[in-house]
Order: structure tokens, then C-alpha cells, then sequence
């Protein structure tokens, strides 16, 4: 119970000052939690804001401030807010109510967006631990006598808990003791209080000026010449690169002269140099490169008809064939959105994409670009952040999680590759689609959109159609290029005639060797990576399976390891067959690393690389990899879906595709639209300047439909077959579907759970809910799954109702006991 303040007589008084504020709480909660303002702080308290709060038992987390009223909670007594953190709210009212749109339309909780919104750099968790500043000026800085106490503890024992300050001041909220004491800089605070974001700090360095004059400066170096020779040449190369002897950046000073850093150090600890700390902007583009370009004719017209469509559309789908130049059309949309004063978001599906897109953007606008994805450390996220919140003029090119960052004067959006599954959020919640988000925040912001595709998606494409968005075409290449010729090579006849060597046929390796010998360059595609994806005894069938997900591992021969490709786990391969003992044992199938490791022994000479997750996990591996192709350092790459997303390679005019079939054999409604999507996409890359480029993609089907209309480059032949397949089955763009997901490690106790929702849902929704059933993947890291489908029509339900209810049935679920063991998640839109 908290004390009493006031008595009954003033209370009545004091309640039309007391504010009380909904907080959102890093976690997945159904609701926020209610606070009460502290009166000194009606004023300054505001929605979007960050708040430290009391949370369990003595924890305290930073949340978020969704709404500020005088209405107190029902059901609970509310606890005071310990701190406000920020002076200036970080959120406007349009970002908390895309915030709640994307809780309401995906089926998450408010907690679920915030951790996915905020930057960690941004996030106070828990405060655990109080520490002594050792710059701290105890003498000089005024402190209270609560405080004092403190500081002579904390210098005594150099670390305390939250409890032992508690105890040391007799005081129950010692937070806003912590808060003074932080920022008089006297203390910090370990683990989540103090905040992780560290500004970037970059040394410079100079000469004394005690050596100002030449006379000085001729017996300092006399002196060094005999006694250290080294530090003299360092010296007389910092007179060189600064005659005016100003400051230099001491990195860039010691790889332009190649300098030894203990050379310089010495120096410095003679006072020879001195040396200057100064904060730099992570996000500094300034480059001195530019490009000049000039949209064609039918580029021109493109663009005209955008700015028409946009009069009366918010959304306008550019569909272009590959290489038509549809960046050209962007850029000059994007100056004219910073000529008004706009800020620009322009979303890409891959991280790997913007290694060329930025530096043609750089080319273009100067500082005005900044990157913003998840390879970013914290600190860096927190400055793109920081920027993008100040409102000024700039392009952020990033992957779907930009989407959360705060602008503020949002005016353009553009969705390249829209098309693409990778804009889809998976694990965990929030399960937004970055297309669909990022259009929903452009209509909060009345921001202007366009999409942009070779191969749209079909829903994108039917709302085309139907007069919902704009519709522009693009049907020729840029500059002199034309499509590329597609050829399907027969595996089965190439079999018959023995002509296969490993997994490649004379066909396809005849044009290799042809490229490789004009100097031209070659891309391998086959959307597997690793070795190979099976295992499998030869006398009793059995396969090697991950002991904790339902799924065979995946051999890689650069770490002589099989690996789950779900949960990561790894161990050696086997020799023998555990099941029968045999040692017969096959690899079926193959991936990337085969066809690099088949590639480099029967051509040794050629420069091969490959380009999949694997081999692109640090930070800048994808800019290296992308930036020795385009240099022709490489003759060869090989690699999975990642190939096909955008990149523009000139050297390239053969395309490989080697197996197509299993794109087109995977057990999903969308498989053929994937498997025509990728085909033509990674087609897209050969042939992109003057001359005609040539793909060859290997099958076992030469005769389906979906090759056909690959090979004639036919996307209005395909979506007419594909679009009368959805509607007679009744899926998007004629149904909203919503996944129904269930998971436990007890698989009896998860089947009578999936039982039992599914007669809840059927109850509601009668035949529109399928399922339960047992997904191709049934156990991931120990939990086995089961899944229903929720199919709603398009126009003909309120599906803001229909997920009221969802999330009521769930709440019901949840409250039995015998049911807390069950996982369930809602996958709105599943990709």
C-alpha cells in the first residue's frame, strides 16, 4: 500500500491536478500499464516520451507513453513514474498511431512493436548496478546530503545494487537520487540504466606547438635523429601532409604513411604530438564521386504518369522489366520530394542491395542519404535515428524495419522489388509485412508511394488492375541492352546421353567456358546452400535428422560440419548408419558450396566465389563480395535468391539456373508465382549494357507453363493462368488469411489444445478455418507445431471484428491452466 499524502479533505483538491499516464512496456503484454504522474511533473510529461517505471518487484523498465489523462486505472492501485527520461518526446502522435495500427491489423501487443520500433542503444531495462565515474569531481560538484551518503558508500565499495542504495538512504525510490547523481556525472549505472548508446570518437593529432618556431623544431629534430630515428621520419611526415602543421586524423595519418602506432605513441608520451578526441557522425556520406543520368523518352513518360496517378491514387506500381532503369525514375521523384522540404524512405528487401544503391544515391544527393539496417551496431542505429528525428531533407534506404523510424516530414515512399518475401517479419512479433506497414505509414503521413517491380506480386499487381493503385509500365531496357535469350536444358536427355559432368551439363559449361574466355562473367544460380541437403543410408533409407527439429541437416564442407538450418545446431557427419550399421552412405542433392567445389576442379584457373548467408556474415563481407564482382577481380559467382534481388552487374552475360525444379515443386499456394518471380529475376542480371545476354536453366520439366511464360519473358500470360487458380481456390487476392499457429514440447497436450481452438474458431467461423494440421517442418528447437488457416473474404467481412474475437478466444485459452504450456501466434498475411 503507498503512503497517504494527503488527507480526506484536500483529496478531492489534489485530484483535478493528478495526471495519470499509459505506459507501454517492453513486453508482450494484452494492455499497458497505468502510472501516476508526480504533480511537479504535470508539465512536463507528455505522450512519446520515455518513462522509467516500477515493474514487478523491485525492477524498474523504460516504456513509452501512449496517452496522458486524469482517469486512474480500474482494478489496481497506481504506482508513481520514477523518471522521465527525455526532454522532448522521440515519438509524435502519428508514429504511436502506426504503432497501434500495426498491433490491431498483425494480432500483437503494443509491447511486441516497441521492441521492435525502438533502437536497444534507446533502451533502459532493469537497473541493476550503481558505479563511480572515475572522472568524477566529488569536491566541486554540489551534491544533498542523500546523495553524499551515497557517494561514500559507492566510493568504498565501488558497486551497488538498487536494494543496498535503498537501504543506505532508508528512501523506497532512490531513482530520482540515481538520476541526479547521473547527470552530475558522479555515477553510471551498469547493465540496462545506463544507456548503450556511445557517441563515436575519433583521434587527431599535431605538433607542439613548442615547436611553433624553426629553431625549435631543428633541435627536436636533431635530437630524434640521433636517439630515434623512426619518430623523426614520423615527424618530418607530419610536416609534409600538414605544412600549416594543423590537426590530422591519427588512423588515416598512419595508413596514408605507413606508420607504426608505437612510433606515434611515443611521441605522444613525449608530448612531441599532441592529441585531441573529437566526436564524429557515424552516418558522414560526403562523397566527392557524382553521377549524371537523363531519363529516355519512355522513362520521361513514366514519370508523368506517376505525378498524374498521384492526384487522386496514393499508390502508383511501377512495372518495369529488369534493367528498364526504374532507379533513374525514383531519383528524380526523390529530388523533387527534397526540393519540398520532404524526407524520403526508400525500402529495399535485402541488406545486400544496398551495397550499389547506395553509392549511386551518394552520387546523386550528396550527405543527404543515410543507411539504416540490421547489420548496424547499436550506435550507429541510434544516430540514423537521431537524424531521421530531426525532420531535415534526407533519403533513408533501408531494409522493412525503417519503417519504424521517427520521421517527420515523410513525403515519398518507394518500394523497390516489392514483390519480394523477404519484406515479411517472421520471428518474432510484430509479423508485419514491410510493403503493407510502409504503405499504411505513408497514408498516416499523406506521403506519396510507389511500388516498383519486374515481377509484381500478384496482390500488388490485381489492385493494379483494378483501379486501386496506378499502373505504369516500363517494357524496354535502358541505354541499347535487350532481354536476355532463355534456353531450358532437358536433365533427363542430358542423363541419357551422358552428358553431365557432376552436376553440370556440356550445355551449360560450353557457354561458361565461352564467357570465361571473352572476358565476360558468369552468375550460378541454385537456391540451396551449403554442400548438400541430404544424407541418406543406401540400405535402409534412413537420413541424418536434427535431434531437436523435424528436418534433415545440411552438410557444409568448408566446416566439415551438418548443421540444422532452423536451430543452428551442429555436430560431425557420420560414418556408419546408426539404424543398420552400413556404410554406404549417400549425399543427395546439392548446394552451392558442391557447385563452387565442382566448378573450381574442373576449371581451376577461373576466379570463383560464392554469395549466400554463409559466406556474407560479416558486417561488410556482402560489400566485398559485391565490390570484387563489379571490379572483375572475380569470374564467377555463385549463389542463392540473394543473386536475383536488384544487383546490376555489366561483366555478366551468362545466367546458370541449376536445378529449377524444386522452385517449382514446393508443397505452398504461392510456389509458382515464387518460382516465375526468381527465374525471370535472376535472369534479369545477364546482358544489362549493349550486348544480348544468355541463361540456360536446368530441369527436369521443360514442358510446365511456368517455364514457358519464363523463357517469353509473358508476365501478363502468367498472371492471368495464376489469378484464375486464386480465385477458384479462394486465396489472396480474393481471401485475407491469417495463420494459426501452435506450439508445445508435450505433443499429446498440443494435440487436444489444437483440437480444441480449432471447435472454437470453427464455432465462429464455421468451413473459413482449416485445419489443424501437421506442417512440413512439425518440431522446430523442441517444440512440435500444428497449424489452422482463417480464410476471410476480401470485401465481404469486418476483419477488424473477426480479430477482436480472435484475440478474445485466445484471452480464454490462455486463462486455462492446463493450456499454459501451449504457444499460439497469429501470422496475419502470411507471405
Amino acid at each position: 500500500m503507498q503512503q497517504a499524502w494527503f488527507s480526506e479533505e484536500e483529496e478531492d483538491e489534489v485530484l483535478t491536478d493528478t495526471l495519470f499516464a499509459d505506459v507501454i512496456l517492453p513486453f508482450s503484454l494484452p494492455s499497458t500499464f497505468t502510472y501516476r504522474v508526480p504533480r511537479e511533473w504535470n508539465e512536463t510529461i507528455a505522450v512519446g516520451k520515455r518513462v522509467v517505471v516500477p515493474f514487478g518487484k523491485k525492477k524498474y523498465y523504460s516504456g513509452m507513453v501512449l496517452h496522458v489523462g486524469d482517469q486512474p486505472p480500474k482494478g489496481y492501485e497506481a504506482k508513481y513514474l520514477n523518471a522521465i527520461l527525455d526532454e522532448f518526446p522521440i515519438l509524435n502522435t502519428v508514429h504511436l498511431k502506426f504503432w497501434t495500427w500495426i498491433a490491431s491489423y498483425y494480432l500483437c501487443n503494443m509491447g511486441d512493436v516497441m521492441n521492435a520500433a525502438l533502437p536497444a542503444g534507446l533502451k533502459l531495462a532493469s537497473e541493476t548496478r550503481l558505479l563511480p565515474d572515475p572522472d568524477a569531481d566529488l569536491l566541486n560538484t554540489p551534491m544533498s546530503d542523500a546523495e553524499k551518503q551515497i557517494m561514500e558508500v559507492l566510493m568504498r565499495k565501488e558497486v551497488l545494487t538498487i536494494t543496498e542504495v535503498q537501504e543506505i538512504t532508508g528512501i523506497k525510490n532512490v531513482f530520482p537520487l540515481i538520476k541526479s547523481l547521473y547527470h552530475k556525472q558522479l555515477v553510471y549505472t551498469g547493465e540496462e540504466m545506463k544507456e548503450r548508446y556511445t557517441p563515436k570518437l575519433k583521434t587527431y593529432i599535431r605538433l607542439n606547438p613548442e615547436y611553433a618556431d624553426d629553431q625549435a623544431l631543428k633541435v627536436l629534430l636533431d635530437g630524434l635523429e640521433k636517439r630515434a630515428g623512426k619518430q623523426a621520419d614520423v615527424v618530418l611526415k607530419y610536416l609534409v601532409n600538414s605544412p600549416k602543421r594543423e590537426w590530422l586524423d591519427k588512423l588515416h595519418f598512419q595508413k596514408s604513411g605507413d606508420i607504426g602506432a608505437p612510433a606515434i605513441k611515443a611521441l605522444l608520451d613525449k608530448s612531441i604530438f599532441i592529441a585531441e578526441e573529437r566526436r564524429v557522425d557515424r552516418l558522414d556520406s560526403t562523397s566527392s564521386r557524382s553521377m549524371d543520368y537523363t531519363l529516355n523518352a519512355e522513362q520521361e513518360q513514366a514519370k508523368i504518369q506517376i505525378k498524374s496517378f498521384w492526384k487522386d491514387k496514393e499508390v502508383v506500381l511501377l512495372h518495369g522489366i529488369t534493367g528498364s532503369g526504374k532507379s533513374f525514375i525514383y531519383f528524380d521523384l526523390i529530388r523533387e520530394a527534397l526540393d519540398r522540404g520532404e524526407q524520403v524512405l526508400y525500402l529495399l528487401p535485402e541488406i545486400a542491395l544496398t551495397v550499389q544503391l547506395v553509392g549511386k544515391l551518394r552520387a546523386v544527393f550528396k550527405e543527404h542519404v543515410y543507411i539504416s539496417h540490421s547489420r548496424f551496431n547499436e550506435n550507429e542505429r541510434v544516430e540514423v535515428y537521431k537524424k531521421v528525428s530531426s525532420g531535415e531533407p534526407c533519403v533513408v534506404i533501408g531494409a522493412r524495419s525503417s519503417i519504424f523510424l521517427p520521421f517527420q516530414q515523410l513525403g515519398l515512399l518507394v518500394i523497390d522489388e516489392e514483390h519480394e518475401p523477404s519484406f515479411k517479419q517472421y520471428d518474432p512479433a510484430p509479423r508485419y509485412h514491410g510493403r503493407d506497414a510502409g504503405i499504411m505509414l505513408a497514408t498516416l503521413f499523406k506521403a506519396r508511394v510507389i511500388l516498383g517491380s519486374a515481377t509484381p506480386s500478384i496482390e500488388s499487381y490485381y489492385n493494379a488492375k483494378t483501379e486501386k493503385y496506378g499502373l505504369v509500365s516500363l517494357k524496354n531496357r535502358f541505354g541499347d541492352s535487350s532481354l536476355p535469350a532463355i534456353e531450358l536444358v532437358d536433365l533427363a536427355a542430358m542423363k541419357r546421353k551422358g552428358e553431365m559432368r557432376q552436376s553440370f551439363s556440356l550445355p551449360l559449361l560450353e557457354s561458361i567456358e565461352s564467357s570465361i574466355k571473352h572476358d565476360k562473367q558468369v552468375i550460378l544460380f541454385q537456391n540451396r546452400k551449403g554442400y548438400v541437403p541430404i544424407i541418406l543410408c543406401n540400405q535402409c533409407g534412413w537420413t541424418l535428422k536434427c535431434i531437436s527439429c523435424d528436418i534433415s541437416m545440411t552438410y557444409y564442407k568448408s566446416s566439415d560440419l551438418m548443421k540444422c538450418n532452423y536451430c543452428g545446431y551442429s555436430q560431425r557427419p557420420v560414418k556408419v548408419c546408426p539404424t543398420c550399421g552400413s556404410a554406404h552412405l549417400e549425399m543427395s542433392g546439392f548446394g552451392t558450396e558442391m557447385i563452387e567445389e565442382e566448378l573450381k576442379l574442373l576449371h581451376p584457373t577461373y576466379r570463383i566465389s560464392r554469395f549466400d548467408q554463409s559466406s556474407i556474415r560479416g558486417k561488410h563481407a556482402h560489400h566485398r563480395i559485391v565490390h570484387e564482382f563489379e571490379d572483375h577481380e572475380l569470374d564467377i559467382l555463385v549463389g542463392t535468391q540473394m543473386l536475383a534481388k536488384g544487383l546490376d552487374f555489366e561483366g555478366v552475360n551468362l545466367v546458370g539456373v541449376m536445378q529449377a525444379d524444386q522452385l517449382l515443386n514446393f508443397p505452398h499456394f504461392r510456389a509458382h508465382e515464387r518460382a516465375f518471380q526468381l527465374l525471370t529475376q535472376v535472369a534479369g542480371r545477364a546482358g544489362r549494357r549493349e550486348e544480348k545476354g544468355k541463361v540456360m536453366i536446368q530441369t527436369y520439366k521443360k514442358e510446365h507453363p511456368v517455364l514457358e511464360d519464363v523463357i517469353n519473358h509473358d508476365y501478363a500470360r502468367f498472371f492471368t493462368i495464376e489469378i484464375a487458380e486464386r480465385e477458384k481456390f479462394h486465396y489472396p487476392p480474393f481471401t485475407k488469411l491469417i495463420e494459426i499457429s501452435l506450439k508445445s514440447m508435450e505433443l499429446p497436450l498440443l494435440e487436444k489444445a489444437a483440437a480444441h481452438l480449432a471447435v472454437l474458431f470453427k464455432a465462429m467461423l464455421g468451413s473459413r478455418v482449416l485445419g489443424p494440421e501437421t506442417p512440413y517442418v512439425s518440431k522446430i528447437r523442441n517444440f512440435h507445431i500444428r497449424r489452422m488457416l482463417v480464410k476471410l473474404d476480401r470485401d465481404k467481412t469486418s476483419h477488424l471484428r473477426v480479430k477482436q474475437d480472435m484475440r478474445k478466444i485466445l484471452e480464454d485459452f490462455h486463462a486455462d491452466k492446463k493450456w499454459r504450456a501451449v504457444r499460439v501466434q497469429f501470422d496475419v498475411d502470411p507471405a
